[in-house]
């Protein structure tokens, strides 16, 4: 996204005036928010593993579970 480049640009122009306690704050919340994005990502591959097995368990052909979950016929398979 272009406001996230923007946004990007500026924070790093700007911290040269920060002080050590604001730029530590500011990597200290970089830092969690990407760990927050990770626990999302993985939360989300897990629900999605847990749906396609329900299917498969249901029947369902892996052709129709790999189109609807995006998942490969070996993590199918493997569940």
């Amino acid at each position: 996204m272009k406001d996230e480049g923007l946004m990007e640009a500026y924070v790093e122009a700007n911290q040269q005036n920060w002080t050590k306690r604001e730029l530590e704050d500011y990597l200290r919340a970089s830092i969690k928010e990407r760990d927050d994005i990770g626990r999302i990502e993985f939360a989300e591959k897990k629900a999605i593993k847990g749906v396609a097995r329900i299917l498969k368990d249901n029947g369902v052909a892996i052709e129709v579970i790999m189109k609807s979950t995006g998942l490969t016929k070996d993590e199918i398979d493997s569940l």
